[in-house]
Protein backbone atom coordinates (compact mmCIF):
# COMPACT_ATOMS: atom_id res chain seq x y z
CA UNK A 1 0.00 0.00 0.00
CA UNK A 2 1.41 3.54 -0.97
CA UNK A 3 2.85 5.71 1.88
CA UNK A 4 -0.07 8.24 1.84
CA UNK A 5 -3.05 5.50 1.85
CA UNK A 6 -1.03 4.77 5.19
CA UNK A 7 -1.23 8.18 6.05
CA UNK A 8 -5.06 8.99 5.00
CA UNK A 9 -6.01 5.89 6.62
CA UNK A 10 -4.38 6.81 10.09
CA UNK A 11 -5.12 10.60 9.77
CA UNK A 12 -9.18 9.04 9.88
CA UNK A 13 -8.03 6.73 12.67
CA UNK A 14 -6.78 9.72 14.64
CA UNK A 15 -9.87 11.87 14.24
CA UNK A 16 -11.96 8.57 15.07
CA UNK A 17 -10.45 8.09 18.57
CA UNK A 18 -10.07 11.97 19.19
CA UNK A 19 -13.94 12.01 19.12
CA UNK A 20 -14.81 8.86 21.01
CA UNK A 21 -12.20 10.46 23.59
CA UNK A 22 -14.33 14.06 23.67
CA UNK A 23 -17.91 11.97 23.73
CA UNK A 24 -16.46 9.81 26.61
CA UNK A 25 -15.87 13.19 28.20
CA UNK A 26 -11.93 12.72 28.58
CA UNK A 27 -9.44 14.90 30.46
CA UNK A 28 -8.39 17.92 28.07
CA UNK A 29 -4.95 16.61 28.34
CA UNK A 30 -5.65 13.53 26.55
CA UNK A 31 -7.65 15.58 24.25
CA UNK A 32 -4.31 18.13 23.51
CA UNK A 33 -1.72 15.12 22.94
CA UNK A 34 -4.12 13.49 20.28
CA UNK A 35 -4.97 16.71 19.03
CA UNK A 36 -1.00 17.46 18.69
CA UNK A 37 -0.80 13.58 17.22
CA UNK A 38 -3.15 14.52 14.69
CA UNK A 39 -0.94 17.50 13.78
CA UNK A 40 1.92 16.28 13.34
CA UNK A 41 0.28 13.33 10.83
CA UNK A 42 -1.27 15.95 9.13
CA UNK A 43 1.92 17.58 8.08
CA UNK A 44 4.02 14.25 7.53
CA UNK A 45 1.00 13.44 5.04
CA UNK A 46 1.20 16.59 3.21
CA UNK A 47 4.58 15.99 3.11
CA UNK A 48 4.44 12.97 1.75
CA UNK A 49 1.60 13.35 -0.84
CA UNK A 50 3.13 17.25 -1.75
CA UNK A 51 6.40 17.45 -1.90
CA UNK A 52 8.67 16.81 -4.92
CA UNK A 53 10.99 18.51 -6.31
CA UNK A 54 13.84 18.58 -9.47
CA UNK A 55 16.40 20.61 -9.29
CA UNK A 56 19.16 21.63 -11.83
CA UNK A 57 22.73 22.77 -10.84
CA UNK A 58 26.06 23.83 -12.38
CA UNK A 59 29.26 24.44 -10.73
CA UNK A 60 31.69 26.66 -12.31
CA UNK A 61 35.12 24.71 -12.34
CA UNK A 62 38.61 26.70 -11.76
CA UNK A 63 40.01 25.54 -15.16
CA UNK A 64 36.59 27.29 -17.01
CA UNK A 65 34.68 23.54 -17.36
CA UNK A 66 31.41 23.18 -15.55
CA UNK A 67 29.50 20.30 -13.83
CA UNK A 68 25.86 19.65 -14.19
CA UNK A 69 23.87 17.97 -11.96
CA UNK A 70 20.25 17.02 -12.28
CA UNK A 71 18.46 15.92 -9.33
CA UNK A 72 15.36 15.02 -6.84
CA UNK A 73 15.04 16.01 -3.26
CA UNK A 74 12.06 16.76 -0.95
CA UNK A 75 13.83 19.94 0.83
CA UNK A 76 16.69 21.70 -1.68
CA UNK A 77 17.67 23.83 1.17
CA UNK A 78 18.93 20.82 3.04
CA UNK A 79 20.45 19.24 -0.48
CA UNK A 80 21.93 22.51 -1.09
CA UNK A 81 23.84 22.16 2.24
CA UNK A 82 24.98 18.62 1.31
CA UNK A 83 25.83 19.52 -1.66
CA UNK A 84 28.46 21.98 -0.98
CA UNK A 85 31.12 20.33 -0.59
CA UNK A 86 33.46 20.67 -3.41
CA UNK A 87 35.50 24.24 -3.77
CA UNK A 88 33.54 25.97 -5.09
CA UNK A 89 30.03 26.45 -4.96
CA UNK A 90 26.88 24.97 -6.62
CA UNK A 91 24.78 27.52 -8.26
CA UNK A 92 21.09 26.17 -8.55
CA UNK A 93 19.82 27.06 -12.22
CA UNK A 94 16.61 25.87 -11.54
CA UNK A 95 13.98 24.22 -8.79
CA UNK A 96 10.51 22.64 -9.47
CA UNK A 97 8.17 21.08 -7.18
CA UNK A 98 6.86 18.47 -9.11
CA UNK A 99 4.38 17.16 -6.71
CA UNK A 100 5.74 14.18 -5.38
CA UNK A 101 8.46 12.18 -5.31
CA UNK A 102 8.09 9.79 -7.09
CA UNK A 103 7.20 11.83 -9.94
CA UNK A 104 10.64 13.98 -9.42
CA UNK A 105 12.45 10.75 -9.71
CA UNK A 106 10.65 9.34 -12.61
CA UNK A 107 11.77 12.89 -14.34
CA UNK A 108 15.34 12.74 -13.03
CA UNK A 109 15.65 9.58 -14.64
CA UNK A 110 14.42 10.63 -17.72
CA UNK A 111 16.92 13.17 -18.36
CA UNK A 112 19.46 11.31 -16.89
CA UNK A 113 18.88 8.95 -19.30
CA UNK A 114 18.52 11.89 -21.95
CA UNK A 115 21.78 13.32 -21.16
CA UNK A 116 24.03 9.69 -21.03
CA UNK A 117 26.67 10.96 -23.32
CA UNK A 118 27.18 13.67 -21.52
CA UNK A 119 27.94 12.30 -18.27
CA UNK A 120 31.06 12.58 -16.81
CA UNK A 121 32.63 9.14 -16.55
CA UNK A 122 35.68 10.11 -13.96
CA UNK A 123 33.98 11.28 -11.22
CA UNK A 124 32.60 9.50 -8.08
CA UNK A 125 29.05 11.07 -8.46
CA UNK A 126 27.99 9.27 -11.20
CA UNK A 127 25.07 12.09 -11.82
CA UNK A 128 27.10 14.64 -12.81
CA UNK A 129 27.81 15.83 -16.72
CA UNK A 130 29.24 18.29 -18.71
CA UNK A 131 27.16 20.02 -20.97
CA UNK A 132 27.36 22.65 -23.97
CA UNK A 133 25.44 26.66 -23.37
CA UNK A 134 22.65 25.22 -26.04
CA UNK A 135 22.28 21.95 -24.22
CA UNK A 136 21.85 23.89 -20.05
CA UNK A 137 19.72 26.42 -21.86
CA UNK A 138 17.62 23.18 -22.79
CA UNK A 139 17.59 21.58 -19.45
CA UNK A 140 16.95 24.18 -17.73
CA UNK A 141 13.58 25.14 -19.86
CA UNK A 142 12.79 21.56 -19.67
CA UNK A 143 12.93 21.53 -15.88
CA UNK A 144 11.03 25.04 -15.49
CA UNK A 145 8.29 24.33 -17.67
CA UNK A 146 7.50 21.36 -15.40
CA UNK A 147 6.32 24.14 -12.53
Amino acid sequence: MPMINRCRERQIELRRRIRKLEDQDRSSDDSRVDDALLNLLNSVCASVSTVGCIYFKRWSMPDGTAWYKVGATTNPRRRDAEQNVLPVAAETLACVDVGSMDRARALEAAIHGAMDSQRITDANNRELFHLTEEQEGAVMEAIKALG
